[in-house]
């Protein structure tokens, strides 16, 4: 019993090794080194979001490395935190579900909640097979989750409106053919 515990000691370093390896290969260790320098644990956990939305695309069962040079750094617009945009801090919000945190920012705001924005598609590009990433007139990018049958080009207008479970819906005007889509700045 002794030996069989000694042989499969190791198992879990070898199935994290076996999983961070391709990351460590694609050049990742780098930027999640400077993710852990961030000292807000919210702006580290968006920049490690995003190293994973950049870098790694579930395809069925198989894993597909992007390049991380295949989305576009998105525009900057200054290093303001939500305390000083809405007067409310960390602490203030801590406990709260993400419902809850929408009404508190939207009370501290006076803004409505958006369920819905309507633009033109300025900049498309491919990130995967059967996969694009837009930017829109408005600064934003957006990027395709799951495989579509709806086509975009540069200049369609889009609207991209609240889904289900947090997620977005992105359907061209005039189409009723829709794809899933997700924030990538």
């Amino acid at each position: 019993m002794q030996n069989l515990r000694h042989t499969y000691a190791h198992l879990p370093l070898a199935v994290l090794a076996a999983f961070f390896a391709p990351l460590a290969a694609a050049g990742l260790t780098e930027e999640m080194l400077a993710c852990r320098e961030l000292a807000s644990a919210s702006e580290r956990l968006a920049c490690y979001d995003g190293i994973v939305d950049r870098s790694v695309e579930p395809t069925g069962t198989e894993v597909v490395l992007l390049e991380a040079s295949s989305v576009p750094e998105p525009p900057t617009t200054g290093n303001v935190d939500q305390e000083t945009r809405t007067g409310l801090s960390q602490e203030q919000l801590f406990g709260m579900n993400a419902e809850e945190v929408q009404q508190q920012v939207e009370k501290a705001t006076g803004a409505e909640r958006l369920d819905r924005i309507e633009a033109r598609i300025t900049e498309l590009w491919k990130i995967a097979p059967g996969k694009v990433a837009m930017r829109l007139e408005n600064g934003q990018i957006w990027r395709q989750k799951v495989s579509s049958n709806l086509r975009l080009r540069e200049g369609d207008i889009v609207v991209i409106k609240r889904a289900s479970l947090g997620s977005y819906a992105l359907t061209r005007v005039g189409s009723s053919v829709m794809m899933r889509v997700s924030r990538a700045d």
